[in-house]
């Protein structure tokens, strides 16, 4: 007769498989999407942004905020994503991915309703509330459907990682919606400096919180519903005891004996994964590099172990484990150094992009629903950059895609002011490329984070990582409040393209390593 706990445990197992594993995956996925492309409001800041600014200049305090003051929303967002990521990695494996997020959406959602009140105060309140607590709601949901994907598909962490960020940059279809909502008339600002003072649309401004709000909420919440880990007879086969650092795999020793491996449940494991890794071990660890990796190491001497030392030749040695760095140890090693430094110029120049791209294009184009209709068409872009990069890191060199896509961005930075003597048509076409560069870079780190330091602490790994992201927007911030109003347009591009170099040249310097201790047959026996 079963006890009460493993009565309970068989049931719950039950409960978990009654839905075919590839359709879980497929519910996971969905669901992972959805979650993301609510978070991805944050892309339709730049769209807001002036009606925020107009409404506070003609409504509430202080009368002579501007629109790079009003940039200080993002910032604030970003830095609260980036500082709270590392706590969802944390919940993430202690809750589960669904507790997690629907913990993330409360407060993301409630922050956005409650801003209906605070943006009639002042604009302090409104960053605490559109602000910070956006900021923090956003980082707690973001981590958890992308490392619900990498436990179902390891095998396909790039695809996996790239659809769901794909919803994450197609969230930017927002700032269509949300000039339809508050200037439907298509009013041009009234002020030379791009501004609106026309009633019918500053009285929209405090009721778009309300209505975005809520569809957040039922988007979030329905998104966070579908999010379940693998069962755990499918991601674990047969768990020894090992340290913390060590991701078990069974499946190896009977696949070397000629034996079956256990059943997995039509799904594809993690330590399946880890298996395959090793036994494929001479392809992935070759001289010319890890296949499908990015700059990899050679065979034998270059394989390191989590201190660092080197390995002894692979000829007589057999693969027994993967290591997954725990975070101490991660942020020990130079590949992280290069992949926040990475991330920190990178992101420095998205949030340039995210927040002024509108407030640029209104310097010479006066048709707001043109600039609605260029913000919405780069969510496209931005959504195909996260699934083309994703697709092809798991069949190429993902370093290669990091390095191209920071060149193509700086290039385009450089090139961009350009679009004031061309027109609109290269307006168009600049930032619609500069998101999908935004969408490709954001789609490679995930995997960058999961292939370099394994699956196993992925969520905390890459919301440690996550904090160069809000370095950048605190210094974005700085850029634009303080350095951009005393310089022109032409300068302020000029300077961010720079950052992109700065990523462009730490991700030539990066070298993906993998941490493989082998342990001899007779050690293991």
């Amino acid at each position: 007769m079963l006890r009460g706990s493993d009565a309970h445990r068989k049931k719950k197992l039950f409960t978990k498989m009654a839905i075919p594993p590839r359709v879980r995956i497929l519910l996971v996925l969905f669901g992972g999407f959805t979650v993301h492309f609510s978070l991805g409001t944050l892309f339709a800041y730049g769209n807001l942004a002036p009606y925020i600014a107009s409404y506070i200049r003609n409504a509430s305090h202080p009368h002579s905020i501007t629109t790079g003051t009003t940039s200080l929303l993002y910032s604030v967002a970003v830095i609260g994503q980036g500082f709270s990521m590392a706590l969802g990695g944390w919940l993430d494996r202690r809750i589960g991915p669904r507790l997690t997020t629907i913990a993330g959406s409360l407060i993301m959602s409630g922050g956005v309703m409650l801003s209906y009140f605070a943006i009639k105060v002042s604009f302090w309140f409104l960053l605490l509330t559109y602000g910070a607590m956006f900021g923090l709601g956003l980082g707690l949901a973001y981590i958890g459907p992308l490392a619900c994907a990498i436990r179902w598909l390891p095998r396909w962490k790039g695809f996996s990682n790239g659809f769901i960020l794909s919803g994450f940059g197609l969230g930017a279809v927002f700032t269509y919606l949300q000039t339809i909502y508050i200037n439907p008339h298509n009013y041009t600002p009234e002020e030379e400096e791009g501004y609106f003072t026309h009633p019918d649309v500053l009285s929209r401004v405090p009721s778009s919180f309300l209505v975005f709000g809520g569809m957040h909420l039922v988007m979030l919440l329905g998104g966070a519903l579908l999010l379940v880990n693998p069962p755990a007879k499918g991601r674990s086969l047969s768990r020894p005891q090992m340290s913390n650092s060590i991701e078990p795999t069974s499946s190896i020793d009977s696949t070397l004996q000629g034996s079956p491996s256990p059943p997995s449940f039509g799904i594809q494991s993690v330590e399946d994964d880890a298996a395959s890794a090793r036994l494929s071990v001479s392809k992935e660890y070759d001289t010319s590099g890890e296949a499908g990796g990015g700059g990899g190491h050679g065979r034998g001497s270059n394989l390191l172990e989590p201190g660092g030392q080197k390995m002894y030749g692979t000829s007589s040695w057999t693969p027994n484990v993967i290591t997954s760095l725990m975070p101490r140890q991660m942020v020990g090693t130079l590949g992280f150094c290069y992949l926040w430094l990475l991330l920190a110029c990178g992101g420095t120049a998205v949030t340039a992009v995210v927040t002024m791209y509108k407030y640029f294009g209104q310097s010479f184009i006066k048709d707001d629903h043109f600039l609605a209709i260029t913000g919405s068409t780069s969510a496209v872009f931005n959504a195909a950059g996260s699934l083309i990069m994703g697709a092809l890191a798991d069949k190429f060199n993902y370093k290669a895609g990091l390095v191209c896509m920071a060149a193509i961005m700086s290039a385009l930075l450089l090139t961009m002011y350009t679009s004031v003597m061309v027109g609109k048509g290269m307006f168009f076409v600049w930032v619609c490329g500069l998101f999908f560069c935004v969408g490709g870079l954001f789609a490679l780190f995930p995997t960058a984070t999961a292939r370099s330091f394994g699956s196993k602490y992925f969520a905390t790994n890459y919301g440690i990582l996550f904090t160069a992201n809000s370095f950048s927007a605190a210094l974005s911030a700085v850029i634009t409040s303080f350095i951009h109003p005393r310089l022109p347009w032409y300068g302020y591009l000029f300077l961010n393209s720079g950052f992109c170099a700065v990523a462009f040249v730490a991700a030539l310097l990066y070298r993906h390593r993998r941490y493989l201790p082998f342990l001899h047959r007779q050690e293991r026996e």
